[in-house]
């Protein structure tokens, strides 16, 4: 009942003021046009390929010992010394 009355206000709202219904379509459409793109969903897409990808490659056994390899690289060169910096 609860969602039903918030639900037959805001229909009464629109139909006294149309207006208002106007901000929610445009408001609506904008966000669909800017979020739900071809663009924006292949980027994804092809993003979670590589991260695939890259996790079916480290657990390999040869991949394991590289990703080691380049995981304690990343961590001397790069974290270390800003972990130091922080304490």
């Amino acid at each position: 009942e609860l969602i039903a009355l918030g639900l037959e206000e805001q229909i009464a709202r629109f139909i006294n003021d149309p207006g208002s219904w106007d901000s929610v379509s445009r408001g609506g459409i904008e966000r669909v046009q800017s979020a739900f793109t071809w663009e924006l969903y292949s980027e994804c897409l092809i993003n979670l390929a590589k991260l695939y990808g890259f996790w079916r490659y480290s657990v390999s056994g040869k991949g394991r010992v590289k990703m080691d390899r380049y995981s304690d690289m990343i961590y001397h060169f790069l974290f270390r010394k800003r972990t130091e910096e922080l304490n």
